[in-house]
């Protein structure tokens, strides 16, 4: 796909969005601010969102945000590894939420969207997010905090 002019030259994108939690339904302040960026840049630009479902109503949460996305990708959060990793990981230099929110699973998804699809921007929602994308290169990185 070519490149695209919008209102006052602004181009076409495509999107990487990496949410920490789903971002419907929207109502608390994560999830709210991850909707309604989601809902305005679809108007203009390809998304593909990237979450941590923490139940089954996160995963079937997803249709309610198909119409503003190109492609939506979720890990499940699993608790028990997150409290033992942390744990493992206590007298680390790096904040306790980055190995809290760490999982192989969710590196390999984006790592797998990177080489899959031709992203434009990457847009990390918040710190645990954004260490999934710190060595990428080739790509533009907006961090979300």
């Amino acid at each position: 796909m070519s490149p695209d002019k919008g209102i006052k030259g602004l181009q076409f994108m495509r999107i990487l969005y990496l949410s920490l939690r789903c971002p419907y339904p929207p109502q608390r302040g994560d999830r709210i601010r991850s909707y309604h960026f989601i809902r305005q840049l679809s108007k203009r630009h390809e998304i593909t969102l990237v979450f941590f479902a923490e139940s089954d109503d996160d995963i079937a949460a997803v249709k309610h945000l198909k119409p503003y996305c190109k492609r939506i990708e979720w890990v499940r959060f699993r608790s028990f590894f997150a409290k033992v990793n942390t744990a493992i990981h206590l007298f680390s230099r790096l904040p306790l939420q980055v190995h809290y929110w760490y999982s192989q699973q969710m590196q390999h998804k984006i790592n797998q969207l990177l080489q899959e699809e031709e992203i434009d921007l990457i847009h990390a929602q918040l710190f645990p997010m954004g260490q999934y994308v710190k060595n990428e290169k080739r790509v533009t990185k907006i961090l979300d905090l």
